[in-house]
């Protein structure tokens, strides 16, 4: 069997190191505009400085993504950070970066496992020569084309849970900046202090002083609990402390205020904080 390999191909290989051909489940993460993908897909070879893989999705060259697989005869998944090569269609080259040494020794010893067991196969195949009259030396095609069409399907269905998980994700994202009912609660992301919260104001509107509290006399500061989205839009008033007449109409002007969006490690995030609404008793006209 080496013997024919050698009459494909006897020129020297283009390649700098010795490739392991397998067929390994494999997940790659790519962050895009703030927001992580993850391409499931099937590892096609591997190296010590990279690998082939066939994904549920286009990548573009230059791109900086994560790989996750895992090696068979290690109890662990393997991870390493790679830059996109080339790609054509689904099919794509990485080239590891940074490889840290445990990393790189894990990879060596697996490649070098690999090419022991190629090494024992082809003493077992020279020391029985009959053997290789015996077996076919190709796969039927009928097989050949079944296995082909389930890789297919599997990337079919790998790409369009993908798709899902986007579409998923993104609509979450577009929920949550959307105003809630009273009845639901938004849980944000990071609460702010007051005085903090003040400077990031660009709208206020004021409230109308209602025509209960006048009879009363009424007046005060009255504090409302409120969550800003994403967008800066008040989302969510409560109210915490003041006459009911005057929180009612305090907590209807605050759901009209602005803020500049807050973004953390760049990314808008949903915060919660308090304001404070003074209300002062009008003047008493006199009578003539």
């Amino acid at each position: 069997m080496a013997a024919k390999a050698q009459i494909l191909w006897n020129r020297p290989s283009r390649r700098r190191d010795p490739r392991r051909v397998s067929a390994l489940p494999v997940d790659i993460t790519v962050v895009r505009a703030n927001a992580s993908d993850r391409l499931p897909g099937r590892c096609l070879n591997v190296s010590a400085h990279g690998i082939a893989a066939a994904l549920a999705g286009e990548l573009r060259a230059g791109e900086v993504v994560g790989i996750e697989l895992t090696l068979p005869s290690l109890k662990q998944r393997w991870r390493a950070d790679a830059v996109v090569r080339h790609g054509r269609r689904l099919d794509h080259g990485f080239e590891f970066s940074g490889l840290p040494d445990p990393q790189q020794k894990m990879l060596v010893e697996w490649l070098r496992a690999g090419e022991a067991e190629q090494g024992a196969t082809a003493q077992l195949d020279d020391s029985q020569p009959g053997l290789e009259d015996a077996l076919p030396t190709r796969e039927p095609s009928g097989w050949r084309w079944l296995r082909r069409a389930c890789m297919v399907l599997l990337l079919a269905v790998a790409f369009g849970a993908g798709v899902m998980w986007r579409w998923e994700y993104g609509w979450r994202r577009v929920e949550a900046a959307l105003p809630r009912s009273p009845g639901a609660k938004i849980v944000p992301d990071v609460r702010i202090p007051a005085e903090e919260m003040a400077k990031r104001l660009v709208y206020r509107a004021d409230p109308d002083y209602p025509d209960a509290a006048r009879a009363q006399n009424l007046a005060g500061v009255i504090v409302l609990a409120i969550v800003v989205g994403r967008d800066g839009s008040v989302v969510e008033v409560s109210p915490q402390y003041g006459p009911q007449v005057l929180t009612r109409a305090a907590a209807e002007a605050v759901r009209w205020w602005k803020f500049d969006p807050v973004e953390i490690n760049g990314e808008k995030v949903v915060v919660g904080t308090t304001v404070e609404v003074e209300f002062r008793a009008p003047a008493e006209t006199t009578q003539p």
